[in-house]
């Protein structure tokens, strides 16, 4: 196996765990500067500024990744959240994936358990530990926190994959540490929150990112199509947020996100079957989950050719295509033991986005 052959294979296997990691899912007082690329950094740091602009990639750069030899991509997944994917150029088989999300209602309860070390660092708490990823041994993962005590946080978690990584040690070949490399980034991310600056970003007109999307399905709508009462929301930025009822463990609930695809992994079985809602092409599918039946109604929006934000392409994925693509998404999901079906959440999911897809540009 060529060099060469063996990279496009490793980044091929991020691209799909990416896709099925994605599939499965406060406004402050700031003084801000324009500058160039539709970007504004932000230098009044007791807050994120507005979260609908932030630049989720725009905590830690390339640089915070220290070691030999390491090939690095960085890209967005979302308005809110940012993957590292680390790769050894000495190892054909081997990666490590870091996903950083940014929040504004951070709360460490969710967090507090055993196996995590907490340590103040100025007006930033930090605490580490063991992963918390579904379905990851604790030597295979790390997790690292970063948070105010105003909500605003950093959640950064760490998982390595291919043959090359040893789940007894946590450790991919040269000794390289998953937990090393995820506390590397939350240290470049801690000195950003810290100091600044944060960068925000000026989306255009045409970019679904500019539209308060969840304004457009108000809580009688959500109740209506869910067949519960007592909705509430949780606003995660102007176009991204959930409503969720408190029926049992797992609750029902609605979820509007945009997600940043590569435009090469979106193809025609990601978009089955098609129909179209509001005079745009939806996708309506279920995904697979053992507690809840899950539907989704999914649209695309703008590509970018040139993303506002900071983006590392890094050395692979060489020759392939390098543009992102919005994905606008409307997800439902109910209790598994309910007496409602998987076909109630996909009806709920279309009579939902049939109120939100005519705010889209």
């Amino acid at each position: 196996m060529t060099d060469r052959r063996s990279k496009r294979q490793i980044w091929i296997l991020i691209g799909a765990l990416t896709v099925v990691t994605a599939a499965v899912v406060a406004v402050a007082s700031v003084r801000s500067s324009t500058t160039s690329g539709g970007q504004s950094e932000t230098t009044d740091n007791a807050g994120f500024g507005d979260m609908a602009t932030i630049d989720p990639c725009g905590f830690a750069t390339a640089d915070a990744v220290v070691g030999p030899n390491f090939d690095v991509q960085i890209r967005p997944l979302d308005l809110r959240s940012c993957q590292f994917a680390v790769r050894l150029r000495n190892t054909d088989d081997g990666a490590v994936l870091l996903w950083m999300n940014v929040s504004d209602h951070f709360d460490i309860t969710h967090y507090r358990r055993e196996g995590l070390t907490f340590r103040d660092e100025g007006s930033i708490h930090h605490a580490w530990g063991p992963s918390q990823i579904e379905g990851v041994a604790e030597a295979a993962g790390a997790l690292e926190l970063l948070y105010r005590d105003n909500g605003t946080g950093i959640t950064i978690s760490g998982q390595a994959i291919g043959s090359a990584f040893d789940n007894n040690t946590g450790r991919l070949a040269d000794g390289v540490n998953v937990a090393v490399l995820t506390g590397q980034v939350a240290d470049a991310a801690a000195r950003t929150l810290a100091m600044g600056p944060i960068r925000h970003l000026t989306y255009p007109a045409d970019s679904a990112a500019s539209v308060d999307l969840c304004s457009h399905a108000t809580q009688e709508s959500v109740q209506a199509a869910l067949d519960f009462t007592g909705a509430r929301r949780f606003d995660l930025a102007r176009n991204t947020c959930k409503w969720s009822v408190e029926v049992g463990e797992t609750n029902p609930s609605v979820q509007i996100r945009v997600r940043l695809e590569l435009t090469r992994n979106l193809g025609d079985s990601l978009y089955r079957p098609i129909t179209t809602m509001a005079g745009r092409p939806t996708a309506v599918y279920r995904t697979s989950m053992p507690t809840a039946f899950s539907c989704v109604a999914s649209t695309r929006g703008k590509t970018w050719n040139h993303w506002l934000g900071y983006r590392e392409i890094g050395d692979p994925p060489g020759d392939l295509d390098r543009t992102l693509t919005e994905v606008i998404e409307l997800a439902v999901d109910w209790p598994a033991d309910s007496s409602h079906t998987g076909d109630q959440a996909c009806r709920a999911a279309e009579r939902i986005a049939a109120d939100v897809w005519p705010s889209l540009p």
